[in-house]
């Protein structure tokens, strides 16, 4: 879930509450800015996925090739030149159909990342 679907939902939320008004809305104690919630991903980014670039990135997966393996997840990483191949179980049970030599499967997830597994 990105910033601004978090940002919905939640306004979804906040609009089913019996006691809901307009005014709700525009009080940003209850319901914060798109500038806050920004500030608010970002800083939880850093802390638990780390730098998008920079020694700190390559320091971050790291430590979480640990955390990968525990959930049968391959990694492979070289720094110098830098290269990351992240195998999902779900890549993995793609890969292993007949049909795999024929398409490409490629498995992007938030879901990852919000488990607090990547990067």
């Amino acid at each position: 879930m990105g910033i601004t679907d978090a940002i919905n939902c939640h306004e979804r939320i906040l609009e089913l509450k019996e006691n809901f008004s307009l005014e709700v809305l525009a009080n940003g104690s209850i319901n914060p800015t798109y500038r806050t919630v920004q500030n608010w991903h970002n800083e939880w980014r850093l802390e638990n996925l780390g730098p998008r670039s920079g020694s700190g990135l390559i320091e971050k997966i790291i430590q979480k090739i640990d955390v990968y393996k525990e959930r049968n997840v391959i990694v492979k990483f070289k720094e110098d030149p830098f290269a990351l191949v992240i195998i999902t179980p779900l890549m993995q049970r793609a890969h292993s159909l007949k049909s795999s030599s024929i398409y490409e499967f490629n498995h992007w997830s938030y879901a990852v990342a919000y488990a607090g597994v990547g990067f």
